[in-house]
């Protein structure tokens, strides 16, 4: 992935998104700075979507004449800015420390798993994810894979980040 690509993605989303997402990004840096090794790193991997979420609904409330409602469209607009705050912050991350930039799933997924699956299992997690995200079933699969890479994780915990995942892939799909 070169710097084109990241302008051509980011030209596929409207400005409030892209701003909302840079304020999620800049908050989460001083998040996993205050919170990291505090929480459970897959709380942390939540903090993300719901501020999006909320950060969406407000901006909706505020400049949209949207009543505060939790809609199909805001909670997909709230997911998108969290899934480009995801990219951004991992893309930022891989150029302070010179790392090789791959695709925009991959990189999303990366910065969701940051912390919670160990360094050395990371790219074949990613790879397993990557191959079936698109399944019919893929929250199981995904579920499934994250439960065999992960330890002290609920069921739950490791379905919500599962159907987080093929969210963020998804979104970047459709672009």
């Amino acid at each position: 992935m070169n710097l084109l690509e990241v302008f051509i993605l980011a030209g596929n989303y409207s400005i409030p998104t892209l701003i909302i997402s840079i304020v999620v990004t800049v908050i989460m840096f001083f998040v996993r700075k205050f919170l990291l090794g505090k929480i459970s790193a897959i709380y942390l991997s939540y903090i993300p979507f719901i501020l999006g979420i909320l950060l969406y609904i407000l901006y909706a409330f505020l400049f949209l004449d949207s009543a505060f409602c939790f809609s199909n469209e805001l909670i997909y607009s709230g997911l998108m800015c969290a899934s480009l705050s995801t990219v951004g912050y991992m893309l930022t991350e891989k150029i302070k420390n010179n790392l090789s930039i791959k695709s925009i799933s991959h990189i999303a997924v990366e910065g969701i798993l940051k912390n919670i699956v160990d360094d050395s299992l990371m790219e074949q997690t990613i790879q397993n994810i990557l191959d079936v995200v698109y399944d019919d079933d893929a929250i199981t699969k995904i579920t499934q894979i994250l439960k065999s890479v992960t330890t002290n994780t609920t069921d739950t915990e490791l379905k919500t980040l599962a159907f987080l995942i093929q969210q963020t892939v998804n979104s970047f799909k459709t672009r």
